[in-house]
């Protein structure tokens, strides 16, 4: 009889847009509903707290009125990078120095980014709404753009998929030649008075290379959002993440076996982790059971990465 060997990915790969088309197909509303609940929970481990720290360092600066200082988050897919500026935002104080609803603005850049694509992937995350910015409009929208986040008084502005700034598109404009996207965010550091965050893939020796003015303003090295490796502090994650959803006992992820499962399944990224763990919440609520059990695990990994055979087992 040949033995089917476990899933041994080199690295996980998960298509989102199928994930979330076959959860919408496959599960009750209320297993959406505790999907929602698994989805929100964060547990800020070390590498998380210091980059939040070295976010506000860079909030307050920029709220003080000092010379604006940009803060490179270098990172995985999967590793938090995202996820870290969303915290950030939603967990910003009430405060009568700032409205929190405006003191941060998150855009992404695609492959290729322009200056008017970055200009108009902003105005569209103020609501602004005429976003659309053509060719001969780039500089009119940019003093637009600048205006209303000065007017919002934003402090920081979060660039994730910063890695694209490496193929950045170059234009020629009265023979010279520049660079676009990074200057628009020099641009916006200077005239807005807010502090730049890259976030992604994007390394301080390659900011160097696309713009060495831009990087003049990102003092130090990068900071870096790293996948668990299989050690005490992953297991003190899956610990603290257990304990963060009373709503259904996830006790099961602390088991040495289980742990090490969820590991190499997911290869500590905490985005993949969160994907498996959710799979397996709406799989146990569905299945009428208040904890979520090894089985449970297994057919979300099998659904999830599309494998036969997940690794998990009963101790």
């Amino acid at each position: 009889m040949t033995n089917v060997q476990p899933f041994e990915p080199r690295r996980p790969v998960l298509d989102e847009a199928a994930a979330f088309q076959r959860r919408m197909r496959t599960y009750s509303t209320g297993a959406l509903e505790m999907a929602e609940d698994a989805q929100k929970i964060f547990v800020q481990h070390g590498q998380f707290k210091e980059g939040l720290e070295a976010i506000d360092r860079v909030f307050q600066i920029a709220g003080a009125k000092l010379a604006p200082q940009g803060l490179l988050i270098q990172g995985s897919s999967g590793a938090g990078c995202t996820s870290i500026a969303r915290v950030f935002a939603e967990t910003l104080p009430s405060s009568g120095l700032f409205d929190r609803s405006t003191a941060t603005v998150h855009i992404a850049l695609a492959g290729y980014p322009s200056a008017g694509g970055l200009v108009e992937s902003a105005l569209t995350a103020i609501n602004y709404p005429f976003p659309r910015v053509s060719n001969e409009r780039v500089r009119a929208k940019l003093d637009i753009l600048t205006d209303a986040l000065v007017g919002r008084s934003t402090r920081v502005l979060f660039v994730d998929k910063a890695e694209y700034l490496v193929s950045q598109r170059r234009m020629s404009y009265g023979g010279g030649r520049w660079t676009p996207a990074s200057v628009v965010l020099r641009h916006l550091t200077e005239e807005a008075h807010l502090s730049v965050v890259l976030l992604g893939g994007l390394s301080k020796e390659q900011l160097i290379r696309v713009d060495p003015e831009l990087a003049g303003s990102f003092p130090g090295e990068a900071l870096t959002l790293s996948s668990f490796a299989n050690d005490a502090v992953w297991r003190a994650f899956l610990t603290a993440f257990a304990k963060s959803m009373p709503a259904i006992d996830m006790s099961v992820l602390c088991r040495a076996n289980q742990a090490a499962t969820a590991h190499r399944l997911t290869q500590g990224s905490p985005k993949l982790f969160k994907y498996l763990v959710t799979e397996a919440v709406m799989v146990a609520y569905d299945n009428g059971k208040s904890a979520i059990e090894v089985a449970h695990l297994d057919l979300a990994a099998q659904r999830l990465f599309r494998i036969n055979d997940s690794g998990f087992r009963n101790d």
